[in-house]
């Protein structure tokens, strides 16, 4: 981490000195949030780059802030991975549950009849 990241980190060193929606930059969010080293930089870029982090791309930096940080490590209830790909990969559509109102949705539809071309 570069010391020009943590000179607004030094200024104010707990996270209850900072606003939840307060935008930081990937390295002051690390020095921050995670000091033991648990969480690092490269850690925060994989998270962007999978989409489990927001952030924000100012000025060639990227920026993120403590309540998006909270967010990504937040504990999330999940299925075992084999039964998400084994879900990707079926082509099948997710069975109808309700079959009056996917007759309905399916009537309207029909009546709707094919999509307008815009004039030429």
């Amino acid at each position: 981490m570069t010391d020009r990241a943590l000179t607004r980190v030094a200024a104010r060193p707990a996270v209850t000195d900072w606003d939840e929606d307060e935008i930081l930059t990937l390295f002051e969010a690390v020095a921050l949030m995670f000091p033991d080293g648990a969480v690092t930089i490269s850690t925060l870029r994989t998270a962007k780059r999978k989409r489990e982090l927001a952030t924000r791309r100012i000025a060639g930096a990227d920026w993120t802030t403590i309540a998006h940080v909270r967010e990504m490590i937040r504990p999330r209830l999940s299925e075992p991975a084999a039964s998400r790909r084994r879900r990707r990969a079926s082509p099948v559509p997710p069975p109808v549950t309700d079959l009056e109102a996917e007759r309905a949705r399916l009537l309207a539809e029909f009546d709707r009849g094919p999509p307008k071309r815009p004039p030429d």
